[in-house]
């Protein structure tokens, strides 16, 4: 995505022809009036699938082949990791701060924008009316776990690398009420942001 994100027509804004008749384009261009009984995907949704991920229709057809330029950004990232790891962990403590206080100032500029698009109050009122009946659906509990889950990184050994660097008498209750509260506002952050722009 980043070196396809330069070409001047991006590539997931328009439907190809081996992607059939289903496909529409994320470009908007195409109308729609009359045909909403047909199953669509967008060409953003299809070229995530059979471009970057090399997708197929089904299993019979196999997995595919490994994908080149997702093996070399892989290699890279691994390469980073691995530099950092034989310098020292103190050694990117500085890039810490700023790796971890960026995505919060680019968060802020989308919120900025997205609250002033047309229709982002109906959005985000949309986000925040709570829906009470939805509670007694277990889908939606396991759908709050396993956000949960992946955003506090419970279970990947992300908090066992924490308590190593600890010390004995660390204050670990203080440290868990500041990671969830910080990971709660991303999270509604986020939903915030996501809805005012959708509308």
């Amino acid at each position: 995505y980043f070196f396809d994100s330069f070409a001047s027509e991006l590539p997931w804004s328009f439907c190809r022809k081996e992607w059939g008749d289903g496909c529409v384009s994320a470009s908007g261009e195409q109308p729609l009036q009359g045909q909403l009984s047909r199953n669509f995907s967008s060409s953003t949704q299809l070229y995530l699938q059979r471009i970057v991920l090399n997708e197929t229709d089904s299993l019979e057809e196999g997995i595919g082949y490994p994908s080149g330029s997702l093996a070399l950004m892989l290699g890279i990232s691994w390469l980073t990791v691995t530099l950092i790891i034989i310098r020292g962990v103190k050694s990117s403590g500085k890039a810490a701060y700023v790796l971890a206080l960026f995505p919060y100032v680019v968060m802020f500029i989308l919120l900025v924008r997205a609250l002033t698009l047309p229709g982002a109050y109906d959005g985000v009122m949309y986000f925040l009316t709570p829906q009470w009946e939805k509670l007694l659906e277990p889908q939606v509990w396991y759908n709050a776990v396993t956000q949960v889950f992946f955003s506090l990184a419970v279970c990947f050994g992300v908090i066992i690398m924490y308590s190593s660097y600890n010390r004995f008498g660390h204050n670990v209750y203080r440290d868990a009420n500041i990671v969830t509260t910080l990971d709660t506002f991303t999270s509604l952050l986020s939903g915030v942001i996501i809805f005012g722009i959708l509308g």
